[in-house]
């Protein structure tokens, strides 16, 4: 199988008239279909997947595996970080900063394993430690500020007062909340 064009992915799941609103056509997506997509280097079609899956008018069948939705989460959310694509479908850097806000918030809400927590924590670590300037600033504001306006988020990452690279991404992050900083970003789903 092929990984099909945006235009294709689009033509499938959405009646999508112009100047009206799109309908979805089905709403079960085969993941075996997904797995083969997110192998895609478009970034439009990984932006496109990424809707889709957040997307609660569509389920998948069988339900994707939490450690393949949080892979997926990396790859996607990786390359936004580092491209800051912008598109139509895929996100900037900075959009995706602030979406990561709201993955980890579900996930720890959720109760998901700590094992997962810390690989996505590992994860923010190494895209900052390879990060530029602008990866790292984006991080550290559209990211961990809004992480640490959780006290057991922010001692959660705590450990990374002890590294001297991500020193400086704690320490500039722990500044938004001690000024009093706070958003909706990382409230509790349903609150």
């Amino acid at each position: 199988m092929s990984v099909p064009t945006l235009g294709e992915l689009v033509n499938r799941f959405w009646d999508a008239p112009e100047n009206a609103e799109w309908k979805p056509k089905q709403d079960v997506i085969p993941l075996a279909d997904l797995d083969e997509w997110i192998k895609s280097e478009d970034m439009e079609v990984l932006g496109f997947l990424n809707a889709m899956i957040h997307d609660h008018r569509f389920r998948f069948d069988p339900p994707i595996d939490i450690c393949d939705y949080v892979a997926f989460v990396k790859l996607y959310y990786g390359r936004c970080f580092r491209e800051s694509p912008e598109g139509e479908w895929s996100k900037g850097r900075f959009v995706a900063g602030w979406d990561i806000v709201g993955i980890f918030c579900t996930l720890w809400d959720g109760k998901v394993s700590r094992k997962i927590l810390i690989d996505l924590k590992t994860w923010l670590a190494d895209i900052y430690r390879k990060g530029d300037s602008d990866v790292r600033y984006c991080l550290e504001t559209a990211t961990l500020e809004h992480l640490f306006e959780r006290p057991a988020i922010r001692r959660f990452f705590s450990d990374w007062k002890d590294d001297d690279v991500l020193r400086p991404a704690y320490e500039n992050a722990l500044l938004w909340v001690k000024g009093g900083g706070k958003t909706p970003l990382s409230r509790k789903r349903g609150n």
